[in-house]
């Protein structure tokens, strides 16, 4: 809508910024794919090394972690 009103009124930047706003759209998606395939794999260590954590996580939640 601002971008719309400005162009009606003198600027000539519009199509530069749907380009780069294009651009970070798709550069967002790619990082919020890779920021879940992340997340995925934390959660296969984290249950894989449960076990071994138990006595760290006990030491760490009578310290109030």
């Amino acid at each position: 809508v601002i971008g719309d009103l400005a162009t009606a009124v003198g600027w000539k930047h519009q199509a530069l910024v749907q380009r780069l706003e294009a651009a970070r759209k798709v550069q967002a998606a790619d990082f919020y794919a890779r920021k879940k395939e992340k997340m995925v794999l934390k959660k296969k260590a984290e249950e894989a090394a449960a076990s071994e954590l138990s006595k760290v996580n006990a030491i760490l939640e009578s310290a109030g972690y």
